[in-house]
């Protein structure tokens, strides 16, 4: 996320750079169109070119914000990809202390956390037999990434400064941790009968509280379709709790 995109990578060929250029030259060509009119005119109106010369300059403004959100998804969306791409290229300086192989194993588990869920959930895996369990460690990276969200994370005072200039996304990250003052994970364990925990499997069930230091009067909705045994309520209207079940978990 502090690494600059290549600008010149803005003329390559992709969709998103064309419609932005395709936008600005349709808008050109109209403000021009209305200067030509203006200078042709029996009544040359200056105060007409001054109204259409600052209209341009709003154009301008807003030509470089799309263009600023356009390099911020460009860092956005390969992040974890470009990260690892980093720590592969560093083994040879900065992260010269690491084998090619131990470089290797941690940039596929850095790539791994902007894999899609099941690329990682369904993975076959020898876990118990594992002396490192990649899958593991990438079920692991993914936990860290998503409870990396308290307000100690950001500065009150540089959102406050530059919320105005932020992305609607970037805006968006830094007020979600500013109103989660911490989390809570706990977990229990629920049997069928009085067997042994050994002789059975169990039930898992996790707590995960996030308390807010405002309110949130907003509904919460669950994607029923992708979220199995899981519910989340409102307490209080500062507290979120996210329950999820997992069945059947070997002891």
């Amino acid at each position: 996320m502090v690494i600059h995109p290549n600008i010149a990578s803005f003329n390559d060929s992709n969709t998103k750079s064309e419609q932005l250029i395709s936008k600005w030259l349709k808008r050109m060509m109209t403000f021009n169109e209305r200067i030509d009119y203006i200078y042709k005119s029996d009544k040359f109106a200056m105060d007409e070119i001054h109204r259409i010369r600052k209209e341009m300059g709003f154009s301008l403004i807003e030509a470089f914000q799309d263009i600023f959100d356009f390099f911020e998804n460009c860092v956005r969306a390969p992040l974890a990809n470009e990260s690892a791409m980093f720590i592969r290229h560093w083994q040879e300086n900065m992260l010269s202390f690491l084998s090619e192989l131990e470089a290797e194993t941690i940039a596929i588990i850095s790539d791994s956390h902007g894999w899609d869920t099941t690329d990682v959930y369904e993975m076959k895996s020898s876990a118990k037999e594992e002396l490192v369990s990649l899958k593991y460690m990438m079920i692991l990276i993914r936990l860290a990434d998503l409870l990396d969200l308290a307000n100690d994370r950001i500065d009150y005072f540089l959102l406050k400064q530059n919320r105005s200039q932020m992305s609607s996304v970037s805006r968006y990250h830094w007020i979600s941790h500013l109103i989660t003052e911490r989390y809570e994970l706990d977990v229990d364990y629920d049997t069928i009968n009085e067997k042994e925990l050994t002789d059975q499997p169990i039930h898992e069930l996790i707590h995960l509280d996030i308390f807010l230091n405002t309110e949130i009067l907003a509904n919460i909705e669950v994607h029923k379709d992708r979220c199995k045994g899981f519910q989340a309520k409102l307490t209080k209207h500062k507290k979120i709790r996210f329950l999820k079940t997992i069945p059947n978990i070997n002891a």
